[in-house]
C-alpha cells in the first residue's frame, strides 16, 4: 500500500496538468459549439467534410447537435487519453531503472511480483482518474446543450470505449517499459506503436471492405460514433481483452526474471 501511494503522489502533478490542459480543451470547445448549434449553414458546409470525417469513424453525423459534435472532437478524448495511459504503462515500472534508484527499491522486503502488482494498480487508478475527470467535465460543460438521458449515455459509452483504449495502450506500454532498457528508444518506439494505430485507423475509413485491418488498431475497437448506440462489439472487447491480459500476465512472468541495471 506504501508504494502504491506513493506511485499515486509521484504522478499526481502529472494527472493535475492532463486534467486541466483537458479541461481548457473542452471550454474552448464549448465555445465553438455554442455558434455552430442548430445552425443550417454550418450542416450544409460540413457536408463538404465527410470524406474526412469518415476516416475518423464519425460519419452520418450532426455536427450542430451535442452528440454529434462531441463524436467528431472524439479525437481530443481518445488521442490524449491514450498517450497519457501509454506513457504512464511506460515509466511506472521502468523509472527507477532509468533514474539509477533500482538499487533502493529492489532492496525493500518486496517481492517483484508485489512491485508490479503495486505500480499496475497505481496506474489503472490514475487512468480511471482522468477518464472519469475528462468526461465528468464533458457532462457538466455540455449537458445544458442537450439536457436528455440519451446524451448522457452517449457520454457514459463513450468514457467505457475511451477506458479500454486506455487500458490497452497502458498495458502495452506497461510490457515495453520491462523489454526496452534505453529510455529514448522506450518513448520512441512506444508513440511509433501509436502514432502508426491511430494513422491506420484513419486509413481505414477510406476503404470500402477493410477486411482484417480494423482488429490491427484499438482506435478502431470503440469508435465514437458506434459509442452513440453503445454498439460494443463482442469479438473488439475479445480483442482488447486479450491483449491486456497477455500483456499483464508476461509483465509478471518477465519482471522477476529481469536483470535490472542498478
Amino acid at each position: 500500500m506504501t508504494m502504491y501511494t506513493f506511485e499515486l503522489k509521484r504522478h499526481l502533478k502529472g494527472l493535475i496538468i492532463w486534467s486541466f490542459s483537458l479541461l481548457v480543451i473542452m471550454l474552448v470547445a464549448s465555445f465553438e459549439f455554442d455558434v455552430y448549434q442548430g445552425d443550417e449553414e454550418i450542416r450544409a458546409a460540413m457536408a463538404a467534410f465527410e470524406p474526412f470525417f469518415a476516416a475518423l469513424g464519425v460519419e452520418n453525423l450532426d455536427f450542430t447537435t451535442a452528440i454529434g459534435f462531441l463524436a467528431i472532437f472524439s479525437i481530443y478524448t481518445y488521442l490524449p487519453l491514450s498517450i497519457y495511459s501509454g506513457l504512464l504503462g511506460l515509466k511506472i515500472l521502468a523509472k527507477e531503472e532509468h533514474k539509477k534508484t533500482s538499487e533502493f527499491l529492489l532492496t525493500m522486503p518486496v517481492k517483484r511480483t508485489s512491485i508490479i502488482t503495486a505500480k499496475l494498480l497505481a496506474g489503472l487508478t490514475l487512468t480511471l482518474a482522468l477518464n472519469i475527470i475528462l468526461h465528468g467535465s464533458i457532462v457538466l460543460i455540455f449537458y445544458h446543450f442537450d439536457p436528455t438521458s440519451t446524451f448522457l449515455k452517449f457520454v457514459f459509452h463513450m468514457s467505457l470505449g475511451v477506458l479500454f483504449t486506455q487500458l490497452i495502450f497502458m498495458s502495452i506500454g506497461f510490457i515495453l517499459g520491462i523489454l526496452v532498457r534505453r529510455e529514448k528508444v522506450l518513448n520512441g518506439v512506444f508513440l511509433t506503436i501509436l502514432i502508426s494505430t491511430f494513422m491506420l485507423s484513419m486509413l481505414i475509413g477510406f476503404l470500402d471492405n477493410p477486411y482484417f485491418l480494423p482488429y490491427l488498431t484499438p482506435f478502431e475497437y470503440f469508435r465514437a460514433s458506434a459509442m452513440i448506440h453503445g454498439d460494443f462489439k463482442l469479438s473488439y472487447l475479445l480483442m482488447s481483452g486479450l491483449i491486456i491480459i497477455i500483456s499483464i500476465v508476461y509483465s509478471y512472468y518477465r519482471y522477476p526474471r529481469k536483470n535490472i541495471m542498478l
